[in-house]
């Protein structure tokens, strides 16, 4: 049975454009219906679904959240100070990269970088200079080509440069730069033994490759969420990236919608009306909270997931303020006569028997009528 719809009306909303006196931000955004509250009476509930949404991309596919690293290196027998541990976090620069090989060199370049300085001060060479060779995939290689896309880079030294084999480590707590190189992940924060990539060395060269095929982006898709209580599910890896023994359980979810994310924009609009849609517990709505996360509800291009920093991409402080992070959207609100599914009550199935046994008794003992 089709669900009958008392009254429904469109809520068109522009986040770019909050009263700088209100509390709402460009990707974080109140609303308040006043006059235009929403009513249901008993036997009655109100579902809100995701029509359209617009917002131009205004963020670079790598960013805090994707692009931080540790270098972890001892010192050699060889070196100033044998056993000396050098322990480096660094990262990739935030922008957009429109090749992996792209992406290949500003890894290559930062760890060469910050492994140069720490070769220099083993051998006691403060001159001592490096070369990058062998880099994959290469500069001719587009997306669409013949390569695996796998990252791989030799490190030549001018000398000796007296040290251990580094651990290049991809911490999950980090954020997803494993996803982005291709490398294991490091669970929790707790310093580690472990390399996230393949690593080797000679006297004068160190050799990195990274495991699996490495992206430009990590975040395919933006999340339209909302204050409300809803019936939704979601699993809790989409609510938290750290919380290991639960994210494969489905918990209550306060997702509305899940948009694409394009080169310039990300977009959705509805081919049927029903592919997001949120059924609601209360009966009155007077407030509705919308904002923006990625896939493990951390604010775009901002750490942690608790930020309330501003700004997604660039040097400005104030980019969902005062900037250009805001987003467009039509969302319907209807009143539907009959109950979501969570308050549905289902009536005990009554058994009868067929005709051609009506004159039998279940009653044990008992003669056929």
């Amino acid at each position: 049975m089709s669900d009958k719809i008392v009254s429904t009306h469109n809520i068109f909303l522009d986040s770019g454009m909050a009263s700088k006196e209100s509390r709402s931000r460009g990707d974080d955004f109140e609303i308040h219906l006043n006059t235009q509250a929403i009513d249901a009476v008993p036997g009655q509930f109100i579902r809100l679904t995701l029509n359209d949404f617009c917002m131009y991309k205004n963020f670079t596919d790598v960013n805090k959240n994707n692009s931080t690293f540790i270098i972890d290196i001892d010192e050699g027998a060889g070196g100033a100070s044998p056993g000396s541990n050098h322990l480096i976090k660094t990262s990739l620069t935030y922008q957009n990269y429109s090749t992996v090989n792209d992406l290949a060199v500003e890894f290559s370049n930062r760890v060469s970088e910050k492994i140069l300085t720490t070769a220099q001060t083993a051998s006691g060479i403060p001159g001592m200079t490096v070369i990058i060779s062998d880099l994959k995939p290469d500069a001719t290689t587009s997306i669409n080509g013949t390569t695996d896309n796998i990252i791989s880079f030799v490190l030549t030294f001018s000398a000796s440069h007296q040290l251990e084999i580094p651990l290049i480590q991809l911490f999950e707590e980090e954020g997803d730069a494993y996803a982005l190189l291709g490398g294991n992940r490091i669970y929790g924060s707790t310093p580690s033994s472990i390399n996230s990539l393949t690593v080797s060395k000679t006297a004068t060269t160190i050799t990195i490759q990274c495991l699996y095929p490495a992206q430009r982006s990590t975040t395919s898709h933006i999340y339209l969420r909302t204050s409300l209580t809803t019936g939704s599910s979601e699993t809790a890896s989409l609510s938290t990236e750290t919380d290991i023994e639960t994210r494969d359980e489905v918990t209550y979810s306060n997702i509305l919608g899940k948009i694409p994310v394009n080169t310039e924009f990300c977009t959705f609009a509805s081919n049927t009306g029903k592919e997001y849609y949120i059924d609601l517990h209360q009966k009155h709505i007077n407030f509705l909270k919308l904002y923006l996360t990625d896939q493990h509800n951390r604010r775009i291009g901002r750490r942690p997931a608790s930020s309330f920093a501003q700004t997604a991409s660039g040097s400005g402080t104030a980019q969902s303020t005062e900037g250009n992070l805001s987003f467009n959207a039509v969302i319907r609100a209807d009143i539907i006569q009959g109950r979501p599914d969570k308050e549905r009550i289902f009536e005990p199935l009554v058994h009868s028997a067929p005709s051609r046994f009506s004159g039998i008794s279940t009653t044990p003992g008992a003669k056929p009528i």
